[in-house]
C-alpha cells in the first residue's frame, strides 16, 4: 500500500495526471486479473515518462524528477506483486511521504529511503545487488557527464544497465 501513497504524493508534487494510471495495475491485481497487471503497469510507466518534460539528470530538477518517477514505479510494482493491504509498519512511511510532499527534494530523499528500506525488507541479501546497480548507474552517469548531455543518451545508459542487472544477478546467484 505504500506504493499507492507514493503514487498519490508524487502525482501531486509533479502535477502529473499520469501517476493516476498507477492505480490500474493495483486494481487489476485485486480483481484477480493477473494477465493484465504487467501490461497495465507498463502503460502506467510509459504514461508517466511521456507526460514529463525531458530533462537532463545533471540538473537538480531532472535528478529529482527521475528519482521520484523511478522510486514510485518500484514501490507501485512491489505493491502490485506483493498484494497485502497496508501493514502497521508501513503507516509511518506513508506519513513521512505525505509530509515531505511539500518539497520535491525532500520527497525525493524520503522516497529513496523508503525504497531502500522496502528493498531490504522484501529481498534481503538480493537487495545488495540493487544498491550496487544504483551505485554503478550513478558512477557511469557521473563519468560520462561530458559526453552524455542529451536526456536520450542518459536514458539509454540507465536502460542498458537495468537490462543487464537481472542477468548479472542470475549469473552470480547461480554460482552460489
Amino acid at each position: 500500500m505504500i506504493g499507492l501513497v507514493a503514487l498519490a504524493v508524487t502525482g501531486v508534487t509533479l502535477g502529473s495526471w499520469a501517476q493516476a494510471l498507477g492505480v490500474l495495475p493495483y486494481l487489476l491485481s485485486k480483481a484477480g486479473r493477473k494477465e493484465l497487471v504487467l501490461p497495465a503497469f507498463y502503460a502506467y510507466v510509459i504514461g508517466a515518462i511521456l507526460t514529463t518534460k525531458p530533462m537532463s539528470v545533471y540538473s537538480s530538477e531532472g535528478t529529482i524528477e527521475a528519482v521520484l518517477l523511478a522510486t514510485t514505479a518500484f514501490l507501485v510494482l512491489d505493491d502490485v506483486l506483493r498484494g497485502p493491504p497496508l501493514r502497521k509498519d508501513e503507516l509511518p512511511l506513508g506519513v513521512l511521504l505525505s509530509v515531505s510532499a511539500f518539497n520535491s527534494a525532500a520527497l525525493a530523499v524520503a522516497l529513496t529511503g523508503v525504497t531502500v528500506g522496502v528493498a531490504r525488507l522484501r529481498f534481503g541479501r538480493i537487495a545488495r545487488y540493487l544498491y550496487l546497480w544504483i551505485i554503478a548507474t550513478v558512477a557511469l552517469l557521473y563519468l560520462g557527464r561530458s559526453t552524455l548531455q542529451a536526456p536520450s543518451s542518459q536514458a539509454l545508459v540507465i536502460a542498458g544497465l537495468a537490462l543487464m542487472f537481472p542477468v548479472i544477478v542470475d549469473f552470480i546467484e547461480s554460482r552460489r
